[in-house]
Protein backbone atom coordinates (compact mmCIF):
# COMPACT_ATOMS: atom_id res chain seq x y z
CA UNK A 1 0.00 0.00 0.00
CA UNK A 2 2.79 2.98 -0.49
CA UNK A 3 4.03 2.29 2.92
CA UNK A 4 7.99 2.63 2.40
CA UNK A 5 8.81 3.42 5.48
CA UNK A 6 7.33 -0.42 6.67
CA UNK A 7 8.80 -1.56 3.97
CA UNK A 8 12.32 -0.38 4.73
CA UNK A 9 12.17 -1.80 8.38
CA UNK A 10 10.94 -5.13 7.33
CA UNK A 11 13.72 -5.25 4.67
CA UNK A 12 15.95 -3.87 7.01
CA UNK A 13 14.72 -6.37 9.60
CA UNK A 14 15.56 -9.69 7.42
CA UNK A 15 18.60 -8.32 6.46
CA UNK A 16 19.58 -8.25 10.30
CA UNK A 17 17.85 -11.20 11.70
CA UNK A 18 17.38 -13.83 8.56
CA UNK A 19 18.44 -16.99 8.74
CA UNK A 20 18.50 -17.80 5.22
CA UNK A 21 21.15 -15.70 2.83
CA UNK A 22 19.20 -16.03 -0.62
CA UNK A 23 16.48 -14.00 1.20
CA UNK A 24 18.93 -11.61 2.82
CA UNK A 25 20.21 -10.97 -0.08
CA UNK A 26 16.64 -10.44 -2.02
CA UNK A 27 16.02 -8.10 0.87
CA UNK A 28 18.94 -6.38 -0.07
CA UNK A 29 18.34 -5.78 -3.79
CA UNK A 30 14.88 -5.05 -2.79
CA UNK A 31 16.19 -2.32 0.03
CA UNK A 32 18.16 -0.80 -2.55
CA UNK A 33 15.39 -0.26 -5.47
CA UNK A 34 13.14 1.38 -2.42
CA UNK A 35 15.97 3.25 -2.00
CA UNK A 36 16.44 4.62 -5.47
CA UNK A 37 12.57 5.40 -5.95
CA UNK A 38 12.94 7.46 -2.81
CA UNK A 39 15.82 9.34 -4.02
CA UNK A 40 18.23 7.68 -1.40
CA UNK A 41 20.78 7.11 -3.77
CA UNK A 42 23.74 6.86 -1.02
CA UNK A 43 21.93 4.96 1.38
CA UNK A 44 21.18 2.65 -1.65
CA UNK A 45 24.87 2.58 -2.15
CA UNK A 46 25.61 1.55 1.45
CA UNK A 47 23.11 -1.63 1.26
CA UNK A 48 25.15 -2.97 -1.50
CA UNK A 49 27.26 -5.85 -0.58
CA UNK A 50 28.58 -7.46 -2.85
CA UNK A 51 30.29 -10.72 -1.25
CA UNK A 52 26.48 -10.96 0.71
CA UNK A 53 24.31 -10.66 -3.07
CA UNK A 54 24.34 -14.50 -3.90
CA UNK A 55 22.19 -14.61 -7.08
CA UNK A 56 21.20 -10.79 -7.29
CA UNK A 57 24.32 -9.66 -7.50
CA UNK A 58 23.72 -8.66 -11.32
CA UNK A 59 21.08 -6.73 -10.32
CA UNK A 60 22.67 -5.08 -7.63
CA UNK A 61 25.33 -4.04 -9.54
CA UNK A 62 23.78 -2.81 -12.42
CA UNK A 63 21.56 -0.61 -9.50
CA UNK A 64 25.08 0.66 -8.17
CA UNK A 65 26.04 1.30 -11.63
CA UNK A 66 22.72 3.68 -12.41
CA UNK A 67 23.42 5.08 -9.14
CA UNK A 68 26.89 6.13 -9.80
CA UNK A 69 26.34 7.33 -13.10
CA UNK A 70 23.38 9.94 -11.86
CA UNK A 71 26.04 11.07 -9.14
CA UNK A 72 28.62 11.53 -12.47
CA UNK A 73 31.35 8.46 -11.38
CA UNK A 74 31.22 7.35 -14.97
CA UNK A 75 34.38 5.42 -14.03
CA UNK A 76 32.64 3.87 -10.92
CA UNK A 77 29.42 3.07 -12.76
CA UNK A 78 31.75 1.18 -15.75
CA UNK A 79 33.10 -0.99 -13.13
CA UNK A 80 29.98 -1.58 -11.86
CA UNK A 81 28.45 -2.57 -14.90
CA UNK A 82 31.23 -5.03 -15.18
CA UNK A 83 30.52 -6.41 -12.16
CA UNK A 84 27.13 -6.51 -13.09
CA UNK A 85 27.74 -8.58 -16.73
CA UNK A 86 30.26 -11.11 -15.40
CA UNK A 87 28.44 -12.08 -12.82
CA UNK A 88 25.41 -12.83 -14.93
CA UNK A 89 27.58 -15.32 -17.30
Amino acid sequence: DKDMKNAQEGYEWVIKNGKQPDFQALARARLMRLLIAENKPDEALKVFDEKKARGYLPLMAEMKGDILLKKNDQQGAISAYKMALQSAK
